[in-house]
């Protein structure tokens, strides 16, 4: 059940004005999708005030009772996305030279699954794919932001935005927020820095148990995320029901 935490902190948030909410921002977690989300709906007239964040921010870092929410992704799939994000320099939205060593990885492995093979190799490629997961933008791990015991008992979020089911999230949050207008996600791709990944070559079995065995961690945190939030958030619909 959620705790009395949660439920003044959803009192409070649907009771307050102006209601500042604040989001928090994991590369490579549909950020910038959501950000332009935010942008709609502080131009609302009487509506809330999402103050979004950079990469950097962390939770510990906000005032103790703010009320805010972030999004996460699966860490394989968002180490494929940040692969070719930071491969075509971020491009068309925007532009940033490779770094020294992204230059260096990118030579070395022209794919996303080159790399994720090459990963524990007891060989230069081991060596040289090791370098490359600490030099290529948004390859490093997500839970750094988030304490698990702040997320799940101290400091609840007012929601969680998955990658994967982000269209149920997003209208989630809506209702959250009291927004009855039709705002919703951008279609454009470039404006939700979208892009497409289907002549990107797969990932393979080996590349698979390479980024599972690198990313254990995350993905333990993205596991009991997501378990949470389909708890809470049908906790939240049944709350709703009854206060409506």
């Amino acid at each position: 059940m959620r705790s009395i935490r949660q439920l003044l902190q959803l009192t409070r948030l649907r009771t307050a004005a102006p209601r500042k909410v604040h989001f928090l921002h994991v590369g490579k977690c549909a950020g910038t999708a959501i950000k332009d989300l935010a942008t709609r709906i502080n131009a609302l007239p009487n509506g809330p005030r999402i103050l979004a964040h950079g990469h950097s921010k962390k939770l510990a870092e906000l005032p103790c009772d703010a009320t805010y929410f972030f999004s996460v992704r699966h860490p394989v799939s968002r180490f494929v996305s940040a692969f070719s994000m930071r491969k075509r320099k971020e491009q068309p939205r925007l532009y940033r030279e490779w770094t020294a060593g992204e230059q260096e990885a990118f030579e070395r492995f022209p794919e996303a699954n080159d790399l994720a093979e090459s990963l524990f190799a007891p060989s230069a490629a081991g060596r040289a794919a090791f370098a490359a997961m600490q030099s290529i933008g948004h390859m490093s791990f997500q839970h750094g932001l988030f304490k698990v015991r702040d997320v799940l008992f101290a400091r609840p979020p007012l929601c969680v935005l998955r990658q994967e089911k982000l269209a149920a999230d997003v209208a989630h949050l809506l209702r959250l927020l009291d927004i009855d207008q039709e705002v919703g996600l951008p279609a454009d791709s470039t404006r939700a820095h979208r892009n497409d990944y289907s002549r990107t070559p797969p990932l393979s079995g080996k590349a698979i148990e390479n980024l599972t065995a690198w990313y254990a961690v995350d993905i333990e945190y993205y596991r009991l995320i997501d378990a949470w939030v389909d708890e809470s958030q049908g906790q939240s619909s049944v709350l709703e029901r009854q206060t409506a």
